[in-house]
């Protein structure tokens, strides 16, 4: 066997872990040759590694497990063998050596050189500390200082220091003193604000087959804030209302902690937020000045938290607007609780405001006073004078001060005048009593201080007496009269006086008693708020006859006499609800006492028509030929009601009377005299009565039951339907019908 080597030996790098590819050239020289088997050999092993034998049949594949094992595959195309997973010991020379069918054998030879990249690089701060990811935080100034130090490789792997793409320390420091350890040190002096944040990249490398190994770090820093300052306008701020305050501080890294301080003092009440990425920090203050931060300087303090820097103030100093502080006191030798009528008294006003005032009112119970000599009212700057007080002038006294604030009012102080005893106005000055009848006369004084003391003197056309102590009972301000009246003479004016410290009373109160009887009518009645389900009445009350008196009204249905309500009242005012709509109501109003019951006043109420209602009675069609219309309300009703005034109720009851007395004269006895009694007393007290009295004796009664009486020659019953019969006149008819 020739063999024949071709060429000198051609050098492979590969890495350790990676794969390689080692050649061999399987073409002959001679044409139509072809390869008939392929042997690698490696130095130092005496036996082939691998083999591709074609020489009987398909080719095949043998491994030395020893050297390269599973890890080894020769490709025929391409005429190379691969190897993966390198290994340092992989290294060495290698041969391939190529039998042709007819040309001789070939033999090519390949070095392979394993690199092996560094195993672990790590950063460590001056201290020894291992960094990882972030360094920091330093502080303007500071110097840093990393190693990084690798770890294996071969050759010995390069260490570099770089930011970005930029190279910034390539010094290589050798073994360090360690066996196979590389490291590079990179040193940053005075680090300022640029600096934060900075990407540092150690990077360790001995072959371009694979990539560096490389471990970055990131600058951290810390800053105190480049200014505070506090925002807005710093104009004078008003006393009592909420301002929101904001201070801005910039440039703190952390993001710094902004406090408040009035003055000394420090506030609470503000909130902190920071924004653009922390380095901006606001805070916000909710903050409402008083009268006593006048002049006071509000401070801002932003104060970093790790840079251990003094703190950055800002501040402003207050001007504080106020609503006047007014303080009213007496004149210092006036003494208030000994004024008595006649005195002068006077007022000083002491006033704090900013900005200073434009006006001082003073007031009296809460009504304005203006400056008057005559009235002996004197008012001059911040004091008030008032010459020879009477009793009106007791009440609460203030100043009130203006400012471009609002107005300012000040304490307010009472002046008491002393005064002697005098009648309380809106007192009942006339009692009716009975002959036997105790009556109690209250008599109520104004005065200050209160009387000590009451006299109480009978006053008639004949005599003079004092009231003995024995019937008069003093509380208050008040005394109160046990009176009997038992003659004639019994009857006239009571007369009361009280006694003080500041003198007696100049004129008496006067009280005067009198029989007392029933009431007087009502008078003036009318119906307002017109609804469809309920009545109002009102009316004007009459004398009262000397004794408490009530109201009541009665309503009667127009058609049944039904009655449908009964109200009483304490004031003559009344309402009336659930009543139908668009009914014609008769009311009856009178007041009564203890001695009876006064005069009835009648009057004609209304509920309106409900609206639905009135529609459909407008499209209702005219009765049909067959249909008798309705029937109408009697003639003599509208007679009555038509009549209205006065003297046509005396003509319907002469209407009456002239019926009866021609049905009496068929009969006789005494209905007939009954009968003609009834009608002149009805016509005769008609005539007295209002015109409303017809509307409730013909609407207000069953007109039917009213002609029934009449042909039944029962003059009884048509007085009655007549309300005028009086007691002893219907028990003189009851005897004689019976």
């Amino acid at each position: 066997m020739v063999t024949q080597e071709i060429g000198p030996a051609r050098v492979v790098w590969a890495a350790a872990g990676g794969g390689v590819d080692l050649t061999c050239n399987v073409t002959s020289p001679l044409a139509g040759d072809s390869p008939r088997l392929v042997l690698w050999y490696k130095m130092g092993v005496h036996k082939p590694i691998y083999s591709y034998d074609m020489r009987n049949g398909p080719a095949t594949h043998w491994k030395s497990v020893e050297v390269l094992g599973s890890r080894a595959t020769f490709h025929a195309r391409g005429a190379r063998l691969r190897v993966e997973r390198v290994k340092e010991g992989d290294g060495g020379e290698y041969w391939c050596r190529v039998d042709f069918t007819t040309n001789p054998t070939l033999v090519f030879s390949t070095r392979l050189s394993v690199v092996v990249p560094p195993q672990s690089l790590k950063i460590y701060t001056d201290a020894g500390k291992e960094v990882r990811g972030r360094v920091g935080p330093y502080l303007e100034g500071d110097t840093l200082i990393l190693h990084c130090r690798v770890e294996g490789g071969a050759p010995t792997p390069s260490v570099t220091w770089w930011e970005g793409g930029a190279l910034l320390d390539g010094g290589q420091e050798g073994q360090g003193g360690q066996e196979g350890v590389s490291s590079n040190t990179l040193t940053l002096h005075d680090l300022s604000r640029p600096d934060l944040h900075r990407r540092l990249t150690c990077k360790a490398s001995n072959t371009n087959l694979t990539s560096p190994l490389s471990v970055s770090v990131v600058v951290d820093m810390n800053f105190p804030p480049l200014w505070t300052r506090i925002l807005g306008e710093r104009g004078p701020v008003s006393s009592g209302r909420p301002y929101d305050v904001r201070c801005e501080a910039v440039g703190g890294r952390p993001p710094p902690r902004l406090t408040w301080l009035l003055d000394h003092t420090p506030l609470t009440s503000h909130g902190h937020q920071v924004r653009d990425d922390g380095n901006v920090s606001i805070s916000e203050l909710r903050w409402t000045p008083s009268v006593r931060d006048e002049g006071k300087v509000l401070t801002c303090r932003a104060q970093s938290p790790l840079t251990h820097t003094p703190a950055l103030t800002d501040s402003w100093k207050l001007q504080v607007y106020y609503v006047p502080v007014a303080r009213l006191r007496p004149g210092r030798s006036l003494n208030l609780s000994n004024i008595e009528e006649g005195d002068d008294v006077y007022f000083e006003c002491s006033i704090k405001a900013n900005p200073w005032v434009y006006k001082i009112a003073w007031m009296h119970e809460k009504s304005e006073l203006l400056h008057n000599v005559s009235s002996g009212i004197i008012i001059s700057n911040q004091s008030l004078v008032l010459q020879k007080v009477s009793r009106w002038a007791s009440g609460s006294y203030q100043c009130v001060a203006a400012n471009t604030e609002g107005d300012g009012t000040s304490n307010p102080v009472m002046l008491r005048v002393k005064y002697a005893p005098v009648c309380r106005s809106g007192q009942v000055a006339y009692h009716g009593a009975a002959k036997y009848e105790k009556v109690e006369i209250p008599c109520q004084l104004e005065a200050h201080p209160i009387p000590s003391g009451f006299s109480w003197t009978f006053n008639n056309s004949g005599e003079s007496v004092d009231i003995p102590q024995s019937h008069i009972r003093v509380l208050g301000s008040g005394s109160t009269v046990s009176y009997t009246p038992n003659t004639e003479l019994d009857y006239g004016t009571l007369l009361c006086w009280g006694t003080n410290s500041v003198g007696t009373q100049k004129r008496p109160c006067v009280f005067h008693v009198f029989p007392a009887g029933r009431p007087d009518p009502v008078h003036n009645c009318s119906v307002y708020n017109l609804s469809e389900a309920v009545v109002n009445v009102r009316c004007v009350a009459g004398f009262d006859g000397g004794l408490a008196q009530t109201f009541v009204m009665e309503l009667y249905h127009p058609l049944t006499n039904a009655l449908i309500a009964n109200v009483t009242s304490e004031v003559p005012r009344f309402t009336v609800a659930g009543l139908e709509a668009g009914l014609a109501l008769m009311a009856v109003v009178y007041s009564s006492n203890e001695k009876g019951r006064g005069e009835m006043v009648s009057l004609k109420v209304y509920t309106i028509k409900d609206l639905a209602e009135k529609r459909t009675a407008a499209v209702k069609p005219p009765p049909t030929p067959d249909q008798k219309p309705p029937t109408p309300f009697p003639t003599t009703s509208i007679v009555a009601v038509g009549a209205g005034l006065g003297g046509g109720v005396v003509v319907v009851v002469g209407v009456v009377c002239a019926v009866v007395s021609v049905r009496r004269r068929g009969g006789g006895g005494g209905t007939a005299n009954i009968a003609g009694l009834a009608c002149s007393t009805a016509i005769t007290e008609a005539s007295n009565q209002s015109e409303l009295r017809s509307l409730l004796i013909f609407t207000g009664q069953s007109f039917n039951k009213f002609q029934d009486a009449i042909s039944r020659r029962t003059p009884l019953l048509i007085y009655k339907y007549l309300k005028f019969l009086p007691q002893d006149l219907q028990k003189q008819d009851t005897k004689t019908m019976n």
